[in-house]
């Protein structure tokens, strides 16, 4: 009561999300119209086939998804006669013996299988001869247990309390598989004993229990036959289903002779084609994946990338196209997203006469996948790129979907590139360009990167361009945060070496020695942001402090200092309580970090 009470609970709150995660192709019956009896009467027909692969096992598939057991559409399905069948079968095995009174011949016939036989009582007390029964609480005992066994494991995978993620899954018989021995047991016992008579007097007690013959006539060799087919059967299906599961190959190209209407099946048939470069037949596969289930998304991926490896040109364009469509499918987005990359960076230096184009159609990806910022930048490259070849036309609508994508009217990218082509011959300009405000303003635009990086190959040792160089590494790809977070603590160092008197970094910026430690500080603090382990947390915590232990003896308000010095202690506090800091401690004496 208390399991069934948890599923009840648990379908009551996460049954939406649970539809929401799976999808047709794994289990249809979740996504059958509610209301119509549709999913009821297929969920009906998946416990007569779970019932049927555990009597007869014969036909076994590693993928069972749509649609390889086409649906029920109406009560009328002549199949509709195998859950009915089952269900009898079941209540039949569930109903105590004593309930049918009336069906004598059928209550000896059962308990016989069963290995109880009941036997005419003729008493003088009784006031009419005949049969008596009584209930024999070891049969319902028994039969109970065995039927809990199959179906209380079970349960779950029924898509009675809530839909699973799996249509039929064989693994999930394995449990119920020991019910149904003891079940078999039981029968097969019951039919070689003959039974045991079990005698009741006219008042329903239980007088005694009459042995049956031993098994060792034809019953005996019939049970023992029976039996020894059953072993051989599962035997031999056991040793061909571990060379089914050898590898992929054979593993699907067994599924697809049994169920060669899943589209799961059919995917993953045509994967297996490309591996030996079968580009027709991988893609007959796919297609076939598409055409018995719609909303299957992960072939238009597959299908791209078939087209692609042809080596045709027109097939190429049109892998391009299902490659696009791949970006919508959250299954295949990233993938999708990567091979599109590789494409139009490439497809930009192979044709610089249409370089704008493949800029906008990157852009536009860029878009679908909720990048607008990197997007943006795009399509103003593409606007550079356009302008350059004198299409001001096509130059005016980048830079118009750009701004409909920040939603505000935002610096030009003109006035920004014109700042990039004064800074980069005059260093007055430049420094005023990396340490203002036009380094963020401007840092989506194309000639942004490029003017970075020129100066910084000139001038290693500015820590602005170290700073801003760390920032464009997180905006490009987050992932590059460790790299990022290198050009931090430089930039930091040398922002504090800019103090020092005889530092061979020192240069003569025109800026006070507040402003480069508070600038270290930031730094540091940004480099601890990004949370990575290229540079230990223990050692950008001492820095950091010690940053902050410098700044202090800088600024002239003792409200700042006192706040500045408490920070430092907090965070000495928390190197020394740390164990894994405990080889960075002797970095923490120091004429600024002793209080």
């Amino acid at each position: 009561l208390v399991a069934v009470a948890y599923m009840l609970v648990r379908k009551a709150l996460l049954v939406q999300s649970i539809v929401d995660i799976y999808r047709q192709v794994e289990n249809y019956i979740a996504f059958m119209p509610s209301g119509s009896g549709l999913r009821t009467i297929n969920m009906a027909y998946l416990h007569s086939l779970y019932a049927l692969l555990l009597l007869f096992p014969y036909s076994l598939s590693a993928d069972w998804s749509y649609s390889c057991v086409p649906p029920l559409l109406s009560v009328r399905d002549p199949r509709m006669l195998a859950p009915l069948l089952v269900y009898l079968a079941v209540l039949l095995l569930l109903t105590p013996p004593h309930v049918f009174q009336a069906g004598q011949s059928y209550r000896r016939e059962l308990c016989a299988l069963m290995g109880i036989r009941l036997e005419k009582v003729n008493t003088a007390n009784s006031p009419s001869k005949g049969l008596s029964f009584s209930s024999n609480r070891a049969f319902v005992l028994r039969a109970y247990l065995t039927v809990a066994f199959m179906l209380g494991p079970f349960l779950p995978a029924s898509n009675i309390l809530f839909y699973v993620g799996t249509y039929i899954g064989e693994r999930v018989l394995y449990l119920p598989s020991m019910g149904f021995c003891m079940l078999m047991a039981d029968l097969v016992e019951g039919f070689r004993e003959g039974g045991g008579a079990l005698v009741t007097g006219p008042t329903g007690a239980t007088k005694g229990v009459k042995p049956g013959r031993s098994g060792v006539g034809m019953r005996g060799v019939l049970a023992s036959l029976l039996v020894g087919l059953l072993l051989c059967g599962y035997s031999v299906k056991t040793v061909t289903r571990n060379r089914v599961w050898v590898d992929e190959g054979a593993l699907f190209t067994d599924a697809l002779t049994v169920c060669p209407d899943s589209a799961k099946v059919q995917l993953n048939a045509g994967i297996l084609a490309r591996r030996t470069q079968q580009w027709d037949s991988a893609l007959g596969h796919f297609f076939r994946a598409m055409e018995i289930d719609h909303t299957y998304c992960e072939p238009h991926y597959w299908i791209g990338l078939t087209y692609m490896n042809t080596g045709d040109q027109k097939q190429f364009k049109s892998g391009v196209s299902y490659m696009e469509q791949a970006v919508e499918c959250i299954y295949t987005r990233v993938q999708a997203v990567t091979t599109l990359n590789i494409i139009y960076m490439e497809l930009q230096q192979v044709e610089p006469e249409v370089a704008g184009n493949h800029l906008e159609s990157w852009a536009r990806i860029m878009v679908r996948v909720d990048r607008p910022e990197e997007a943006c930048m795009y399509f103003l490259e593409a606007a550079l790129t356009y302008e350059a070849q004198g299409k001001t036309g096509a130059a005016h609508v980048a830079k118009e979907q750009c701004r409909q994508l920040r939603g505000t009217e935002h610096e030009d990218p003109n006035s920004c590139s014109q700042l990039q082509d004064e800074a980069k011959d005059d260093p007055s300009k430049a420094f005023a360009y990396v340490s203002g405000k036009h380094a963020k303003e401007c840092r989506m635009t194309p000639g942004h990167q490029r003017l970075i990086h020129q100066l910084q190959s000139a001038d290693t040792y500015n820590p602005w361009l170290q700073w801003e160089w760390a920032e464009i590494i997180v905006l490009q790809n987050a992932s590059r945060g460790g790299e990022a977070v290198i050009h931090l603590n430089v930039a930091g160092k040398l922002f504090r070496m800019q103090t020092q008197q005889d530092s061979s970094f020192k240069k003569d910026f025109g800026v006070r020695d507040v402003v480069f430690v508070t600038n270290a500080v930031k730094c540091i603090e940004r480099a601890l942001e990004l949370k990575t382990e290229t540079i230990s947390r223990c050692q950008l915590l001492i820095e950091y402090a010690d940053s902050q232990a410098q700044l202090a003896n800088l600024v002239k308000s003792p409200i700042r200092k006192d706040a500045l010095l408490k920070n430092v202690r907090s965070l000495l506090d928390e190197v020394r309580s740390e164990d894994a800091c405990s080889t960075f401690k002797e970095l923490l004496p120091s004429s600024r970090l002793d209080f």
